[in-house]
């Protein structure tokens, strides 16, 4: 599992900045086997190794507010990026789930 994840359009440049974003400070101690970087204490089974946390730290609002400014840099750079975002967040609250929606505007033209 990892925090965050891109796909289409753009994605060779949206996920380096995300990466960055979503990154903090207390990730896992990581040792070095010369043949795998391996994240201590995320070892999964199969000899799957996850140097990443699966969720971000960050509010709804502050996760919403990373992602619109990552996605308007990737849009003055990828031309076939379209020109506006609609983000829609789920989150868990106890035994139920809130949903919003949130369009952005990508291109001020």
């Amino acid at each position: 599992a990892v925090a965050v994840a891109t796909a289409g359009t753009g994605n060779h440049l949206l996920q380096p900045i995300l990466d960055r974003a979503f990154t903090k400070e207390e990730q896992p101690k990581t040792t070095n086997d010369n043949a795998n970087t391996v994240a201590d204490s995320y070892y999964q089974p199969h000899g799957i190794v996850v140097p990443a946390f699966p969720r971000v730290h960050e509010t709804a609002a502050e996760a919403a507010a990373i992602l619109i400014r990552a996605y308007r840099a990737v849009s003055e750079r990828e031309a076939s990026v379209g020109d506006s975002l609609v983000l829609t967040c789920v989150q868990r609250k106890g035994s139920s789930y809130h949903c919003w929606t949130q369009s952005s505007p990508l291109k001020i033209h």
